[in-house]
């Protein structure tokens, strides 16, 4: 792009002559005459890389170009269009409609993204209502289970309805636990009797043995 750039500030804005190594040459409005070494320094690259640059702009029909005995001259194709004012003008007010556009659009879509962010912070989060006793005991009532409706209210009171760190979501779920827990520890202490009547018998029956 660098290069495109020099050779429009390169080129003629009027036609003249130009007076190299004592030869009179036609320099028109739109052309440059200028070597191919003379290109080479400016851009710091080999005469073979300002040969293949100038074969793709030659290619792509933005110059044409000349080969003269002492140098090489240039002709900038349609190149009124890049100085044209009136198309300047409309170039510029292209681009500045754009850029209006998308000032605007990334405007409105910051107005939005935190619209939609306040929307987020106004609604409240979900609050839990604990139950009434009533409700725990109709409840428990309905599944039959042998959990205690007020010690249950009175446990979750004390701790503001929290289970651990967390707030309460599901009581219903809570008051299952309970009746699962309830569950295993009557089967736990139906054991420990189990057990202990199991030893008391064989106490029994050894006295009964050795007697």
């Amino acid at each position: 792009m660098r290069w495109w750039l020099d050779i429009l500030l390169s080129v003629n804005h009027t036609d003249q002559k130009v007076l190299i190594r004592g030869e009179l040459l036609e320099c028109k409005r739109g052309q440059s005459v200028r070597s191919l070494e003379t290109w080479a320094r400016e851009w710091g690259v080999s005469k073979q890389t300002v040969k293949e640059f100038l074969a793709l702009l030659q290619k792509d029909r933005m110059i044409t170009r000349e080969n003269l005995k002492i140098t090489t001259r240039i002709t900038v194709c349609n190149y009124d269009m890049y100085q044209d004012p009136p198309h300047n003008r409309q170039t510029e007010g292209r681009q500045t409609a754009y850029d209006q556009e998308t000032e605007t659009y990334s405007k409105q879509e910051c107005k939005n993204e935190k619209k939609e962010e306040n929307i987020i912070r106004a609604v409240p989060a979900k609050k839990i209502i604990p139950p009434t006793l009533e409700m725990v005991r109709s409840y428990c009532s309905e599944r039959k289970n042998n959990v205690d409706p007020e010690q249950f209210i009175d446990a979750y009171t004390s701790k503001g309805w929290m289970i651990g760190k967390n707030r309460m979501k599901d009581w219903q779920a809570a008051v299952r636990l309970w009746e699962k827990n309830s569950i295993n520890n009557n089967k736990q202490t139906e054991n420990e009797l189990n057990r202990k009547h199991n030893s008391r018998d064989i106490k029994r029956v050894n006295s009964l043995w050795n007697n």
